[in-house]
């Protein structure tokens, strides 16, 4: 039930920020005509900026999670909001409202807080991207880069040519030193040839007068 309340109130904020366009597009306008008539302009700057469209965060939303469920979470946010990937600066300023503990990361101040947020998104690829613009962005809405991180991976993966043939061995069996037929290896006599007779019977006569 929460969760559908917390989606009606993410879309009604997308329509909220389309009427703030078109009021902002409208003073604009009124205030090309005061120029043109002469007039002094009715709406100051602060007045003509479209809202920067920052996900509201709910308070203390974050609190006692971890931070890839938090910035996954906020991302997703924006994504609904059609706002997609986001800054570094606004992903922080996210976790703060959200009330996440960012002194896991660091006691040493915002700085350190935000560097630390930095290295722990880049080191999960499997679940964030980092875009060429230095914005950051769940890896599943780039199917393709997926795709290409999962091919890169499997290519250095076990299994290669060595492996397999130390495993087919097994399987059958063989042994990896001399071959099965090698003189001695079975615990059996060797067969003597024709040309060993001779030493054989100066052995066995030698061996007889003892």
């Amino acid at each position: 039930m929460i969760d559908n309340i917390k989606k009606t109130i993410e879309d009604m904020q997308v329509e909220l920020r389309k009427h703030e366009e078109q009021v902002v597009t409208t003073k604009r306008l009124i205030n090309q005509l005061c120029v043109y008539a002469k007039m002094e302009q009715m709406y100051p700057d602060s007045e003509l900026e479209v809202s920067s469209g920052a996900v509201s965060v709910q308070r203390n939303s974050f609190f006692g999670r971890p931070l890839t469920g938090c910035v996954r979470d906020y991302l997703e946010m924006r994504k609904r909001s059609n706002l997609g990937a986001a800054p570094l600066n606004d992903i922080f300023e996210a976790l703060k409202a959200g009330g996440y503990d960012l002194q896991t990361i660091s006691a040493k101040g915002e700085a350190d807080q935000k560097r630390g947020v930095a290295i722990s998104l880049g080191k999960n690829t499997v679940t964030f991207i980092r875009l060429p613009t230095d914005d950051w962005g769940l890896l599943e809405w780039y199917p393709n880069i997926r795709e290409k991180k999962k091919k890169g991976g499997g290519e250095n993966g076990s299994g290669g040519a060595n492996g397999k043939a130390e495993g087919d061995a097994e399987a059958t069996g063989e042994p990896s030193g001399e071959p099965a037929d090698a003189p001695g290896l079975s615990g059996e006599p060797a067969v003597a040839s024709a040309a060993d007779a001779p030493v054989i019977a100066a052995v066995a006569g030698k061996g007889a007068s003892v």
